[in-house]
Parts: C-alpha cells; sequence; structure tokens
C-alpha cells in the first residue's frame, strides 16, 4: 500500500495588474514543511498586451531575500495576448520562497498564478 501525500497548492497572485516594466513579488512561501521532494510547478494565467517574465527570490531567514545567481527564470517573455501553461521549475534548497514577476515589454498586463508544491 502507497503512503498517501498531498501536494500543496498557493494562490501567488490574483489578478494582478502590471503596468509597464512594472514588477510584483507574492508573499514569502515557507518551503519548510511543504517542499518534501523539491518539485514546483506553476499553473498561470495572462492576459493584456504586456509580456511577462517570472522568476523567483529565496531566504533562509525569512527575512533577505535574494536571486541566487544560479538561478533560472521560471518562464522568460510570456507573450502579449491572452496565455496560460502549467511549468515545472526547480530552486536552489532554501526555507522560503517569493514569485517575481515582471511585465518587461512597454504594455500592460494581468496576472493569476498558482504554485505547486511536492
Amino acid at each position: 500500500m502507497s503512503a498517501y501525500k498531498d501536494i500543496y497548492v498557493r494562490k501567488v497572485f490574483s489578478a494582478q495588474a502590471l503596468t509597464t516594466g512594472g514588477t510584483s513579488t507574492s508573499a514569502a512561501i515557507d518551503l519548510g514543511s511543504t517542499a518534501q521532494n523539491g518539485n514546483f510547478s506553476l499553473q498561470y494565467s495572462k492576459t493584456g498586451s504586456g509580456v511577462v517574465t517570472v522568476t523567483y527570490s529565496l531566504s533562509n531567514d525569512g527575512t533577505t531575500f535574494a536571486t541566487p545567481s544560479t538561478a533560472v527564470d521560471i518562464a522568460t517573455s510570456i507573450a502579449a495576448g491572452a496565455q496560460s501553461d502549467l511549468i515545472d521549475f526547480t530552486v536552489e534548497p532554501a526555507r522560503w520562497m517569493k514569485i517575481i514577476i515582471t511585465e518587461t515589454g512597454t504594455n500592460s498586463a494581468v496576472f493569476t498564478g498558482w504554485v505547486a508544491i511536492d
């Protein structure tokens, strides 16, 4: 008999408006009791003419967050128009994580996203 294990899902952005060149950062996600296997995914929907990049920052003390030098963007250049996807990603070991969305084009966008943690 297999052991049952929940996958933790958290909504990190809810119709977050991004202006031209704007950035928004999620609340901190405590990975201490949720990231058992280190597997992550981001499900998102984006509308608007803006182009969006998704990155992350990490912390071990829960106060000072930084983007590791080895970090790889979660998603780059999510195109203008209505877009949605589910992307898997990995992060360096850390206790806390924040998701960062940035409009990198010359228009605005609206972004909603959920992170799943296994």
